[in-house]
């Protein structure tokens, strides 16, 4: 008798490319998120000392070629100090954020003489408030948009020190990050091929995913057909079995006949 292969969706063969699919898949999508979560946080706020340079370099101090005052007073060890801030979350920061009306303190280790330039990117967007209060400068309760930056251009006059900030936010994590160094043409080139790559290999995934159905559907009208043929095959044999039984019932009869003939013979 004929035996029919199991259907399609009974196969150990495709529900191994199915599963092998669908994982490659999640991971991709998986790896996309959480990639886009890294990049985009909720709420993340961010500072960097961009610049703190002396005015002054050791020859000059020491031998007093050259000078710089701020009004009347003379300055010992001029610095230009720059700050930036950044809001780079995906929600923004508002004067609510900052605990009892408190200013996010950045203290620069030496007397501030002069707030020399502040701005703000996009340019539209409006630059928070800011004091500043013997060697700290106060940004008070203002509104930081999504991904808007602020950059404050400092006079000091004092050594170089490290830069300590005190944040009063409320529930928004407070970073410190480096100068950024903008990415190498090989560092574009390595993105954007990578970019490529992840995407073939979705489109891949999918295509073998959509390939695996058709090719099942296939199957499964093939084993339907088969279905057919075997039962087709079936009635056959059936029907070969009746007239073999039929044949053999008549074959008795004929031979009962002939002993009858030959005994009335006698």
């Amino acid at each position: 008798m004929m035996t029919v292969s199991a259907p399609w969706h009974e196969s150990g063969t495709f529900w191994t490319i199915f599963v092998g699919a669908v994982v490659a898949i999640g991971v991709g999508i998986f790896s996309a998120y959480s990639n886009y979560r890294t990049v985009n946080p909720k709420r993340l706020f961010s500072y960097c000392l961009r610049k703190n340079t002396s005015l002054l370099n050791a020859s000059h101090r020491a031998s007093d070629a050259l000078g710089v005052t701020h009004g009347t007073t003379q300055l010992n060890r001029p610095r230009v100090v720059e700050i930036e801030v950044k809001n780079e979350g995906r929600m923004a920061v508002t004067a609510q954020d900052f605990h009892g009306g408190e200013s996010v303190e950045f203290d620069v280790g030496a007397p501030i003489i002069a707030l020399l330039e502040k701005g703000t990117v996009p340019s539209h967007h409006r630059v928070p408030n800011v004091s500043f209060t013997g060697s700290v400068l106060k940004i008070e309760p203002s509104l930081l948009s999504s991904k808007q930056s602020a950059s404050f251009t400092l006079l000091v006059d004092g050594p170089r020190a490290d830069m300590e900030c005190r944040s009063p936010l409320i529930n928004i994590p407070v970073k410190e990050r480096k100068p950024e160094d903008p990415p190498t043409p090989a560092q574009v080139r390595y993105a954007k091929r990578s970019l490529r790559v992840a995407s073939a290999i979705m489109v891949s995934c999918v295509l073998l995913l959509g390939y695996s159905f058709y090719m099942a559907k296939q199957v499964d009208s093939v084993l339907d057909d088969s279905g057919r043929i075997q039962k087709d095959t079936q009635k056959m044999l059936d029907e070969a079995r009746r007239v073999k039984g039929e044949a053999e019932r008549l074959r008795r009869e004929a031979g009962e006949l002939v002993q009858e003939s030959s005994g009335d013979r006698r």
